[in-house]
């Protein structure tokens, strides 16, 4: 059974990037890799925490895209700003007890950072959707819960 879901769970993965990278590329989105990797970490084996996981990563991140890009417009795309960005948004996950979703934040925040146009903040905003959409479609085709998750 566990090469099973281990399969199953690497067809979810290639397609949820596939499908996440594909659909960011056509719209032409400099982003369109972070989508693909945004829909893999919100990819499981079952439908088990999978909703509340990814309303957790989706919070988190948009936490840290207001944060980011009030923070950049206030005070400019510089290293050091992007280094307090880090320790703000950190901080606040860490407040509100959503750190779990600290990694797709950051992605975001770097994206938009690496982009500094006044545009890098709804782009980052359109990458997180288009990397959490397909991955919860494709988490409704999945497993049930097994015996091997809770080991």
């Amino acid at each position: 059974m566990e090469k099973r879901l281990r399969f199953a769970l690497y067809l979810k993965m290639l397609i949820g990037f596939m499908t996440s990278f594909t659909i960011a590329y056509l719209l032409k989105m400099p982003t369109s890799y972070t989508a693909g990797v945004i829909a893999v970490l919100n990819l499981w084996y079952s439908r088990d925490n999978v909703v509340k996981t990814a309303l957790i990563r989706i919070i988190s991140s948009l936490i840290g895209l207001a944060t980011s890009a009030l923070l950049f417009w206030l005070l400019g795309y510089k290293i050091y700003n992007l280094f307090l960005m880090a320790f703000i948004v950190l901080a606040l996950l860490y407040i509100f007890k959503l750190e779990y979703g600290a990694t797709p934040a950051l992605v975001l925040i770097g994206q938009q950072w690496a982009q500094q146009t006044p545009a890098a903040p709804l782009n980052a905003l359109l990458t997180l959707v288009i990397g959490v959409v397909p991955a919860l479609l494709l988490n409704l085709f999945t497993f049930r819960k097994s015996k091997i998750l809770l080991v």
